[in-house]
This record gives structure tokens, C-alpha cells and sequence, in this order.
């Protein structure tokens, strides 16, 4: 489970999205709606309308039940880690 270090503060779908992002960014199999929800413990039926924008905008790809990284978020943080000198 992803450890929060301090009290987050903005629109909470927007932070649920990026929870979602940092869960799927390190499972290369993806996961499934109820994994993800478990896991940030986050109520499936809010996640699911993220998930689906998600993948409408490439960001998330479905492959059978699981959700797994989509080629626009690789392409984000390849643009990231290009551009940027991290350290």
C-alpha cells in the first residue's frame, strides 16, 4: 500500500488519480478494479469513473479484468525524466 507522509489537501479525485497511477506504475501485470480499491481503499463504484477516464485518455489500458500502465503516461514520464534533473 502506498504510505502517505503528510496530509494531502485538493479535489479528491484528482488525488485518487495519482494514487492510482503510483499503485499501477510499479505492478507490471496491473491489477484489478477490486486490487486497486483494496489496496488505496478507495470505493470501487468512485474508482471505477476514474479508471475509465484513464483509459479513454491512454493513460490506463485494460487487458482482460486488470489495468496496467497506458503509453501516455509512459510517454509522460519518459517527457519527465528527460527534461528534468532530478537530485
Amino acid at each position: 500500500m502506498l504510505e502517505k507522509t503528510s496530509v494531502s489537501v485538493g479535489p479528491r479525485a484528482l488525488l485518487r488519480t495519482l494514487d492510482v497511477l503510483a499503485f499501477l506504475s510499479g505492478r507490471t501485470e496491473g491489477a484489478t478494479l477490486t486490487e486497486i480499491a483494496q489496496t488505496l481503499r478507495v470505493p470501487a463504484s468512485s474508482l471505477l469513473a476514474i479508471l475509465r477516464v484513464l483509459v479513454n485518455e491512454g493513460y490506463l489500458k485494460r487487458q482482460a479484468t486488470a489495468y496496467c500502465i497506458g503509453l501516455r503516461s509512459s510517454d509522460l514520464a519518459q517527457k519527465i525524466l528527460g527534461e528534468n534533473q532530478l537530485g
